[in-house]
């Protein structure tokens, strides 16, 4: 496979002394496509622009004239961060992006502003006419996270007012009648308009930027940056936007997610492991036109090696080249030191191309291998929110797959692919909370799997799931499975169910010699069901009840779907697709902060190979006989059973 490759540069960072040095750099990661990153400074200060745009013209031509796509990378509607102390007094009478809990923050502008407008409509027509064929915004280009959920500036709540027929000083438009009219419970009007009018507003802004581009040169091409909420509670989603700002060129998006994100120096989402971002990157790939160009961001802000390891990178770039649509958007230079300052993410770059070479080498030519994970896309404008407001950032966060990070966490190779695909042909799915919605009256995986609130949604739908009743408790201390035990948990909660004739226990909680099934199969018509007696999106999305040894085991024998196991050894990350001439293959990465050793690797076919590390056949297995450092992996390639 042939992934391309594109590393970003401070433009700032890169002057004329320094210029042969950085292209040596490049050439050496192998880069395709240099984005030339703006600093801010010149664009809350008019005075420091001629300097900026001499160095970032400059910049584009010499990296054009050494054979390298170049492309211009900016913000979009701030970050949050404090507005300069020297920042153009304009920026005093712009409106902020006001969240639902009223937060607002720094640098961070409503898209609906006309001075905020005209100001960036100026600064991106000059970035256009710097000779780059590519333009990219940064994922800013949204109006949550930073500082909260949506806008409700005035602007945004005179807009609510005319989609709900109200007065401006309606009741209704109140925050605190918002929260529970927009973000709670079933889908409402007032949810529907929010949808609505956020949603205008980025179409409207995007189609704004591209017809300054096309006044420039309607074939320069523009796009942007996802967020983690751009294709799940922004009123437009990600692809939509690409497609605006494409005009009549092929639309490109860089998607959310990134190693840093699970760094614990920086911990931006607790609870969350690498290959719960993996899955999410994999999640939104499946969202997209096949004709838009792709890439990932193994970002590891704060970037130095003191805060971010570079293998947590480097894990990250080896895992999604397995997706033949993705290419790699990799931070291998920091954006503000000398540089020899920072040389390590570089030479980890280096040291893991025998593994990226073996990848694209196993994985050329395949196809989707594994349990496929029903999610579905735009989620605020169709879900059943919690009849309690959760907050905002538990309810951004609901975008990341819990199903996808469940079976990941498990070692069970996933696939995803469009919201509506017919699901009736795939051998089995996975299926968490809300994105049942989407399975009701339609054809069936022969194996499904659910947790209480998507099997409470399908049984509301006509379906028999295998239980009556289900009541939440507090969670149990123990699960029992066979003559085993382990802790339950932390979960919030879990539920007492009472189930039908048919269902067949798998686990059970266990408290004070009371007990109550935690795990159970069901059959249903021609499907067969494995349900879990939790709510998979309360609380943290990993558990000892979601990591659990007994999940994996009661998993490998529910699927009944070949695949290569590493029996009890927890965070080993896998990766399936499938040749056509029957091979299967698997990337193993270790996403443990333990090295394993003396691996043995089961349920593996005669003809079995290994490329990455030393191996042997042993029974039927392969024993992995070289340690396998933390976020290091192998191939496996082997005849389908």
């Amino acid at each position: 496979m042939n992934h391309r490759q594109y590393t970003p540069i401070m433009s700032r960072n890169c002057t004329a002394d320094e210029r042969e040095r950085v292209l040596k750099d490049l050439r050496e990661a192998g880069t395709d496509t240099i984005f030339l990153a703006t600093e801010q400074e010149p664009f809350f200060r008019p005075e420091l622009r001629e300097t900026c745009f001499a160095n970032l013209r400059e910049n584009v031509r010499f990296f054009r004239d050494a054979g390298l796509e170049v492309g211009i990378w900016t913000r979009g509607f701030g970050f949050g961060t404090p507005t300069p102390k020297n920042a153009d007094p304009a920026f005093a009478n712009m409106t902020r992006l006001r969240s639902i809990a009223g937060q607002e923050r720094g640098d961070a502008f409503c898209p609906t502003d006309p001075n905020y407008r005209e100001w960036y409509g100026e600064w991106f027509a000059a970035l256009c006419s710097c000779g780059a064929t590519i333009v990219m915004i940064d994922d800013d280009l949204c109006q949550s996270v930073r500082p909260g959920l949506g806008c409700f500036c005035k602007q945004h709540k005179s807009l609510l007012a005319k989609a709900l027929a109200l007065p401006t000083d309606s009741p209704a438009l109140a925050d605190s009648s918002l929260t529970q009219s927009v973000f709670t419970g079933a889908p409402t009007p007032a949810r529907a308009a929010y949808v609505q009018t956020m949603g205008d507003s980025l179409r409207s802004f995007c189609r704004f930027l591209r017809e300054i581009a096309d006044r420039v040169d309607p074939n320069l091409r523009l796009g942007f940056c996802a967020g983690y909420t751009s294709f799940d509670s922004e009123g437009a989603t990600a692809d939509e936007l690409t497609a605006i700002l494409a005009g009549k060129n092929r639309p490109f998006l860089r998607l959310s997610g990134a190693p840093y994100w699970t760094a614990p120096a920086v911990n931006r989402f607790p609870a969350t492991a690498l290959a719960d971002v993996i899955e999410f990157v994999r999640m939104q790939v499946g969202f997209c036109p096949e004709d838009t160009e792709l890439f990932h961001e193994a970002d590891t802000y704060p970037r130095p090696r003191t805060l971010v390891p570079a293998a947590l990178g480097e894990a990250y770039d080896c895992a999604l080249r397995t997706e033949p649509r993705l290419g790699a958007f990799d931070y291998l230079f920091d954006y503000f030191a000398s540089p020899d300052y920072e040389t390590g993410y570089l030479r980890a770059h280096r040291r893991y191309a025998p593994l990226r070479e073996q990848i694209d080498r196993a994985f050329a030519d395949t196809a989707p291998y594994g349990v496929r994970v029903v999610e579905g896309k735009h989620k605020l404008a169709w879900a059943h929110l919690p009849d309690a407001f959760l907050g905002e950032k538990p309810l951004m966060r609901r975008a990341l797959s819990r199903a996808g990070g469940f079976l990941a966490g498990l070692g069970i190779p996933t696939t995803y692919g469009a919201p509506q695909d017919n699901l009736g042909a795939v051998p089995a799915a996975v299926c968490f909370g809300e994105n049942a919605r989407l399975l009701v009256g339609k054809p069936l995986p022969r194996r499904l799997i659910l947790d209480v609130p998507a099997a409470q949604i399908l049984r509301d739908g006509g379906m028999a799931v295998g239980f009556s009743d289900a009541t939440p408790m507090p969670p149990p201390l123990l699960t029992l499975h066979g003559d085993e035990r382990a802790a339950t948990g932390a979960l919030p909660y879990a539920y007492r169910l009472t189930l039908q004739a048919g269902a067949q226990p798998l686990s059970v909680f266990s408290e004070e010699e009371q007990t109550s099934p935690a795990v159970y199969r069901f059959r249903s018509g021609e499907t067969e069901l494995l349900v879990y007696a939790i709510d998979t999106y309360a609380g943290d999305p990993r558990t000892a009840f979601s990591l659990s040894y007994f999940r994996a085991e009661e998993l490998a024998d529910f699927l009944q779907l070949p695949y290569p196991k590493i029996p009890r050894e927890p965070n080993f990350y896998q990766i399936c697709r499938k040749r056509a001439d029957g091979q299967l293959v698997s990337l193993f990465l270790n996403l443990s902060l333990d090295t394993a050793e003396d691996l043995l690797v089961t349920e593996v076919s005669a003809g079995a190979t290994v490329a990455g590390t030393e191996a042997h056949p042993e029974g039927s297995g392969i024993r992995i006989t070289s340690p396998v450092p933390p976020f290091h992996g192998f191939v496996l390639t082997q005849p389908l059973k």
